[in-house]
């Protein structure tokens, strides 16, 4: 009787470590893609991408078309820190935008309160608090449009 030679039914170390390359390059592929999501074009979000991570274009077309077989650590981490950095950048200039919505919105409050003319400024309000709401100020800040509209 022959004897069968049963293989593990678990992956074997090359196949896992194939499939963390495999998973690593195609990371790396679509953390490009979001960084130059502001281009128009492909050589266009490969420029923005290259700037923002300090790579070259090339190595930036090369990661983004997955052309690098296996991807060096150090260009992961570069594209990893790119990515949180603009993130927190993105982050911190929607609370900005947030801020200002908020007091342009009380300014505009305060002026139906005490104006002479508080239907001018209604006019001017409604697209404050369309705008704010869509930037995501809860609610509770704009509860306060209908105490000059209930008048």
């Amino acid at each position: 009787m022959t004897e069968i030679s049963r293989r593990n039914e678990s992956n074997s170390r090359r196949e896992e470590e194939m499939q963390r390359v495999e998973a690593i390059r195609k990371e790396m592929s679509i953390g490009v893609r979001f960084l130059g999501a502001a281009g128009r074009n492909a050589d266009e979000a490969n420029a923005i991408a290259a700037r923002l991570s300090g790579l070259s274009v090339t190595v930036i077309e090369r990661l983004r078309w997955k052309k690098i077989k296996r991807v060096p650590a150090d260009l992961a981490d570069v594209i990893r820190g790119s990515i949180e950095k603009y993130n927190t950048t993105t982050e911190a200039r929607a609370r900005h935008e947030r801020d200002i919505l908020a007091a342009q919105l009380a300014s505009y409050l305060n002026l139906t309160d005490q104006s002479g003319d508080p239907e001018f400024y209604r006019e001017r309000l409604a697209p404050v608090i369309d705008q704010a709401r869509r930037a995501g100020i809860p609610d509770s800040s704009l509860a306060e449009e209908g105490r000059g509209e209930g008048r």
